[in-house]
């Protein structure tokens, strides 16, 4: 059976009183979300449980929970952004929201501006998370996806044409590179809290307390287009961060890693 986990949906937005980042160079004029500290704002939070069958909104989280990965992410214009650690909390990357990027989720950025601006002694000290990127993927077995941060691959690599997941979770810019009919080919796994958020985001925000749970069970599931149409959810500048924890008592991090690798069967079938 599944691991025991919780987690936490949180609504991020960006500070609308700042000058919105966009992107230089080839992708010009392409909104990029905000790297400097203050500029996520964290809204409403649900809390949930999944008990490795069902999953159900809980009203606060045990005391005792460890956690295991963060993620925040953003939609924008067909576009998937992702840090792995909560924006809300903590500067992006270098902080500067005067540097526009190339936006293209290598991590590369061209900047308009001379980079030898001067900068604090305390930002100076303080180690550099990863800056935001776009939605990648890595190839798994039997040619399964897997999605994180900074993969191989732009795209999914295979799905099958009865996997509304597929296009449910991804807008068209992430279509699979190939298709196939082999029923053993074309699964997902991935991070924990990247595959909630994209689950989350496939429906509008008021439908998350109810719609989640009947999503997540022994099975993780879409709701079909003709219940919720495709990218109904997908809301310019919508933004998440979603946290993963577990009960130390009764799940380890190596029970949480064998379910984003796919030890116990794609995660979407």
């Amino acid at each position: 059976m599944a691991p025991t986990f919780f987690f936490t949906v949180g609504v991020v937005i960006p500070d609308p009183n700042r000058t919105p980042r966009v992107s230089s160079g080839a992708t010009g004029g392409r909104w990029m979300p905000p790297k400097s500290m203050g500029g996520n704002i964290r809204g409403t939070t649900l809390n949930f449980k999944h008990d490795g069958r069902r999953t159900a909104i809980v009203h606060a989280l045990p005391s005792n929970l460890r956690e295991y990965k963060c993620y925040s992410v953003y939609h924008d214009h067909a576009y998937l952004w992702t840090v792995d650690y909560d924006a809300t909390a903590e500067r992006v990357g270098d902080g500067r929201d005067t540097i526009a990027a190339n936006g293209n989720g290598n991590g590369n950025e061209s900047s308009d501006e001379d980079d030898s601006s001067s900068e604090s002694s305390d930002e100076e000290e303080t180690e550099e998370r990863p800056d935001w990127s776009t939605m990648s993927f890595s190839v798994g077995s039997s040619y399964t996806s897997y999605a994180g941060q900074r993969q191989q691959q732009q795209r999914l690599h295979c799905r099958r044409r009865d996997q509304l997941w597929a296009t449910q979770l991804f807008t068209d810019i992430y279509t699979a590179q190939q298709e196939t009919q082999n029923p053993q080919y074309g699964g997902l796994n991935g991070e924990l809290p990247l595959l909630i958020a994209l689950l989350a985001l496939t429906m509008p925000p008021g439908y998350l307390p109810t719609h989640i749970p009947q999503c997540i069970g022994n099975t993780w599931n879409v709701y079909p287009p003709n219940t919720l149409p495709r990218g109904c959810g997908w809301i310019d500048r919508r933004g998440l961060v979603v946290r993963v924890f577990y009960d130390p008592g009764t799940t380890s991090t190596a029970d949480l890693r064998a379910l984003e690798i796919g030890t116990l069967g794609s995660i979407f079938r």
